[in-house]
């Protein structure tokens, strides 16, 4: 317990750490958790499209995944914080496109736009918890960061079960769309700050 309270400190002692963990961690994976069950109550009560059309969507976000990897192969986002924000916000217009349209077709597009969404945000959050924290902590602080993030898995699913059983499915998409939307320009000071950065190392 001692040892998880030193952890605890140094991540709520560095404010740019503490962001990145709440805002692109914590809240994206508390409200992408529930994924799955939305894509399998669309597949099922929506579209009425079964086993194979739900097979269909979660193949989309894999492709997603795959065409988001290739992008970070080929270096597109040499700005980590700017891979993070772009990820989080096709994150959130994916969710939007998908309640507006509520079609088959376009789910299936909009899935595969987040999943590029979902690669590139949690690949350069993953790299810069790296290279902000140090080498002599990495592994005991990383640890303790990958058990808040895996904590809030099972808890947005559990919310997300609640929450539909109480609210429209377009109510809930939106929310949702919005929240990350709003998490990816709270992150966007963050890339500003590192430019600026950059720009006084340059000049001196």
């Amino acid at each position: 317990m001692q040892k998880m309270t030193e952890r605890l400190k140094y991540v709520t002692g560095n404010r740019e750490l503490l962001l990145l963990v709440f805002v692109g961690g914590l809240i994206i994976n508390f409200f992408m958790a529930p994924l799955t069950i939305i894509v399998t109550y669309m597949s099922e009560s929506i579209f009425d499209v079964g086993a194979a059309g739900l097979g269909f969507i979660s193949s989309a976000l894999a492709v997603g995944a795959l065409c988001g990897s290739f992008m970070i192969k080929f270096n597109l986002f040499k700005n980590k914080y700017k891979m993070v924000v772009m990820g989080y916000i096709l994150v959130g217009i994916a969710l939007l496109i998908m309640v507006i349209t509520l079609h088959y077709y376009t789910t299936i597009v909009a899935v595969l736009i987040l999943g590029v969404g979902l690669c590139l945000a949690s690949v350069g959050l993953n790299t810069l918890y790296q290279t902000m924290i140090p080498k002599e902590m990495m592994g005991r602080v990383l640890s303790q960061v990958s058990m808040l993030l895996g904590a809030s898995i099972p808890l947005g699913q559990v919310f997300g079960c609640v929450i539909i059983t109480h609210f429209s499915l377009t109510i809930v998409l939106i929310v949702s769309g919005i929240i990350v939307l709003i998490a990816a320009v709270s992150l966007i000071h963050l890339t500003m700050t590192n430019n600026n950065k950059k720009e006084v190392v340059l000049d001196e």
